[in-house]
């Protein structure tokens, strides 16, 4: 009998894994196919991989294989390191499609394994749908390609549209980019979208907003779509227990015996988020207090440069309170140009009360790093002010985010 058994060993369930390696809990992880999940075969770490190259080697010629074949590499390697690591700690690992018979009880192949608690981390998939278009790549499979023609449609200007557009413009490819809202990243702060929307057709991408695709009269040689997401739950016995949708509100409480944690529950289809969930999840096997708010998390699009955003919109922001609203380009700072980031810009909106900092985003070619100091301001309730009063080392592009002010 095991503590813990975790359907699905992506970014969830492998850092379930690694929190019930603290309590000492015994704990099988039961992958179907693919160790690591999307987040490190198809998603995040490929898709960094590519973009980390391309900027490393401007100057040089690099061809789509040659960087399937560093990405094939390298992540044979991580998920070696994951698996070895796991086992050699205590953690069973166990192949096969995983079928839930009844509460506590799962079948894998002809086995029946027993667990006090089940963990569902089995990820999400691209929802595919009908499009007027030949030679289709559904979203993350864009990551298995060795080849994708001279010129690209990408469906989508979400994260990953954007994201995929980078690395295609940087090969070389004519690359158009279709959205049916009215701006890219829809959700987003439009300051920011409009900001980067400018230097990405700057670019040289192709970007058509409040676009219907079936208006489209271009032939392209690969499409691409990047819009939707869907949970996969098909066939894991779920239906006959009853279960629903598990949402996180204040406390983290599962449904007989059983917890649905990131792209599986369907909240949020994000790695780190995914991470976190399944971390509550195990403690709250291990009965401690489990509060999960994901009312403010860093959220970033690592296109180049790249744009992170944390909290409070400007428009929601004033719904709420008086705010003052600071923005800024980093060019009165000598670091943007000793580190070539001269079209950095910042945004933060903060509470004219208390100067409490409530939300905050930035453009910069190391945006994913400096959110995350905005991040701790406001999670630690830091106002503007006393943010001031930090020293930060120099020349860093951090010191800017302290002296946007001045």
């Amino acid at each position: 009998m095991y503590k813990i058994a975790i359907i699905g060993a992506g970014s969830a369930g492998i850092a379930a894994a690694q929190r019930a390696l603290r309590y000492g809990y015994k704990t099988v992880v039961l992958e179907e196919s693919l160790w690591g999940g999307v987040c490190l075969n198809r998603g995040c770490i490929p898709t960094k991989l590519y973009l980390r190259i391309l900027e490393e080697r401007k100057e040089s010629k690099v061809t789509l294989s040659f960087l399937w074949e560093e990405k094939e590499n390298l992540i044979a390697k991580l998920r070696k390191n994951s698996q070895e690591y796991l086992k050699k700690k205590g953690i069973d690992i166990v192949s096969g499609h995983a079928h839930i018979e009844k509460e506590g009880v799962i079948k894998v192949q002809n086995n029946l394994i027993e667990a006090e608690n089940i963990i569902v981390a089995t990820g999400s998939r691209a929802k595919k749908f009908s499009l007027p278009f030949e030679n289709i790549v559904w979203g993350e499979e864009f990551l298995s390609l060795k080849e994708a023609g001279k010129k690209i449609l990408i469906i989508g200007a979400g994260a990953m549209g954007i994201e995929f557009a980078t690395i295609l413009r940087g090969l070389g490819r004519e690359v158009t980019i279709v959205e049916k809202e009215a701006s890219i990243l829809p959700a987003w702060e439009k300051d920011l979208t409009k900001r980067l929307e400018v230097i990405l057709k700057k670019q040289g991408i192709n970007i058509k907003c409040d676009c219907d695709v079936s208006n489209l009269e271009d032939d392209f040689d690969t499409v691409i779509v990047t819009a939707g997401r869907k949970r996969n739950l098909d066939s894991l016995g779920l239906e006959k227990l009853g279960i629903k949708r598990e949402y996180l509100g204040a406390n983290f409480k599962p449904q007989k015996g059983l917890y649905l944690v990131g792209d599986a529950r369907g909240e949020y289809f994000l790695a780190y988020t995914a991470e976190r969930e399944a971390g509550l999840a195990v403690d709250d096997i291990a009965g401690r207090e489990t509060r999960i708010d994901f009312n403010c998390f860093p959220q970033v699009v690592f296109s180049q440069p790249q744009l992170a955003w944390v909290g409070w919109k400007e428009e929601e922001a004033r719904k709420k309170c008086e705010i003052e609203v600071i923005r800024r380009n980093f060019l009165f700072n000598y670091s943007s140009y000793v580190y070539s980031d001269e079209q950095a810009y910042a945004k933060i909106v903060i509470d004219k009360r208390n100067e409490y900092i409530l939300g905050g985003g930035i453009i910069s070619n190391i945006a994913s790093e400096l959110i995350n100091i905005v991040y701790l301001a406001i999670e630690n309730k830091i106002k503007y002010g006393e943010w001031e009063k930090l020293l930060f080392s120099h020349p860093s592009r951090s010191e800017i985010l302290a002296k946007l002010r001045d």
